[in-house]
């Protein structure tokens, strides 16, 4: 399956959809350990993040792209102590520690969750339009 998708390099971000959701997507950090095998560091739901192989990974996942990041350029050795000293104790949480959170804490990023953004301006718009239908129907009907 790897020769499907592009040369991993140790470091890279992984951007993936769920098959069962395509409109939410993961995000991971590639590992290339030195018998080329490929993993993903990923947090995964409500669970601690975890080290998965790509094959694995990618069973219930389409691949959607690459991308650089600070990490490209170390080792994976140097990433893991990352992940132990920094990344690995703060608990899954959807709105405040998600796989978009995660990357950010390994890349030394600000935590954000531009999905999480996205969808809150995207169900807001709905509740607004759903008081001002509602409203609206209601004042024709007084």
């Amino acid at each position: 399956m790897q020769s499907n998708y592009p040369n991993f390099q140790t470091g890279q971000l992984i951007r993936s959809s769920a098959t069962q959701n395509p409109f939410v997507d993961h995000y991971g950090v590639i590992l290339v350990d030195r018998a080329g095998s490929v993993t993903v560091l990923h947090n995964k739901g409500f669970a601690t993040p975890k080290r998965t192989p790509i094959n694995e990974y990618l069973l219930r996942r389409k691949f959607v792209r690459l991308e650089d990041s600070p990490l490209v350029g170390k080792t994976v050795d140097q990433i893991l102590t990352r992940y132990d000293q920094v990344c690995k104790h703060q608990a899954f949480s959807l709105f405040g520690y998600n796989c978009e959170h995660f990357v950010d804490c390994m890349t030394g990023q600000t935590l954000r969750s531009e999905q999480m953004i996205w969808w809150g301006l995207f169900l807001g718009a709905i509740l607004i339009g759903s008081i001002l239908l509602y409203l609206k129907l209601k004042s024709k009907t007084s």
